[in-house]
């Protein structure tokens, strides 16, 4: 006979696994979502063959999300049945299949990833719950003004709200590096809280995400160097965490599980 005590671990354990939300995360970005650690698009593409690959802040990212919420310590959300989507596959061989899909890749600009955002939403039969976004690297790199990077980003967001609605979006700045193109990114990322601002103001649940700040890789002198590879363009396997953490801070607090009903049973 069960004792009260296993009855009520029982039904505890029955009560947890009905709470759990079943979130759909759409990654979009460039070679940084992808997961690159060396300095060339041929380097990026050495992952990701066979499953194997870094996936950079994905992975860490995805069992950030997975992890429960912890109890009185201010934290909130979490513990999420994580699926990815996207074009693209790839992770670590020893990581949930579930969270390698996204839409990083390597070279392209804002407006690249816009105009394959039809094919990126077409891989699940259901839109995304969340979608991140760290874009703006390569735009800088090709010369595009800021004030032209925000009218990507902007057309990017508009066909989002358009054909995903419902999704919650969390937008960071761009990291920092160590190449002739910084003073584009430190103009830029001025810029994207100012974005978020006038879409939240338009109904979409969008959340600036400060990963410039939070981060301090690629760039960095001392200490933090080593957070991003030598060329200092793609953080290091030290530094993604970083920017995982940034995502993970910024969803956990804001993110609303309440606005769909995708549970577990």
């Amino acid at each position: 006979m069960l004792t009260l005590t296993l009855v009520l671990a029982a039904i505890s354990g029955i009560s947890a696994a009905a709470a759990t939300k079943n979130v759909l995360w759409l990654p979009l970005g460039d070679s940084i979502t992808f997961g690159c650690m060396g300095p060339t698009i041929q380097d990026c593409h050495g992952y990701g063959k066979n499953g194997v690959g870094s996936a950079g802040y994905r992975v860490p990212l995805a069992l950030a999300l997975s992890e429960p919420a912890c109890g009185g310590c201010g934290a909130a959300g979490g513990g999420y049945n994580v699926s990815t989507m996207g074009t693209l596959s790839q992770g670590p061989l020893l990581t949930p299949v579930q969270w390698h899909r996204h839409e990083g890749h390597p070279g392209w600009t804002i407006n690249m990833v816009d105009n394959i955002l039809n094919q990126s939403l077409a891989t699940s039969p259901t839109p995304p719950d969340l979608i991140t976004i760290h874009l703006g690297t390569n735009d800088c790199n090709a010369k595009t003004t800021p004030a032209d990077m925000v009218d990507r980003m902007n057309s990017l967001l508009g066909h989002i709200m358009a054909k995903a609605p419902k999704a919650q979006v969390f937008l960071a700045d761009v990291v920092s590096t160590g190449m002739f193109f910084q003073d584009c990114i430190v103009a830029f990322n001025l810029l994207v809280p100012g974005v978020v601002k006038a879409w939240a103001a338009k109904g979409m649940q969008a959340f600036f995400v400060p990963m410039n700040k939070a981060t301090g890789i690629c760039g960095a002198v001392g200490a933090d160097h080593g957070l991003c590879g030598g060329h200092q363009i793609h953080p290091s396997a030290a530094g993604y965490p970083r920017m995982a953490s940034a995502f993970a801070l910024a969803i956990t607090e804001n993110f609303d599980d309440k606005l769909d009903d995708k549970t577990l049973a």
